[in-house]
């Protein structure tokens, strides 16, 4: 696993569904470039987190103009696609897996 991988902080701070977006999106694309599947599975879960997190904002904020169901539907579709990554009865699984 990623030893540089940011420590989880719970913070009070209220960010824009915009700012969770654009965090899933760089998740996302930083693990369609890892090679190794564990690693890939962990970065997605993270962006899963923000792409519901933007979803929820989009819900809760009435200055937000965009519908959250688009938002949550690709999300599911996200989830789906990891769970096919994550095969424990893959010949190649290994004991961590």
């Amino acid at each position: 696993m990623d030893l540089l991988r940011s420590k989880l902080v719970f913070e009070d701070r209220v960010h824009s569904a915009d700012h969770f977006l654009q965090e899933a999106t760089k998740l996302k694309h930083h693990s369609d470039a890892l090679l190794d599947r564990f690693d890939t599975v962990v970065y997605y879960l993270d962006a899963v987190v923000s792409f519901i997190k933007c979803g929820n904002t989009l819900e809760k904020s009435a200055q937000e103009s965009k519908c959250p169901f688009p938002m949550y539907a690709e999300t599911v579709k996200l989830i789906k696609y990891t769970m096919k990554l994550k095969s424990y009865m893959a010949p190649d699984a290994t004991p961590a897996d």
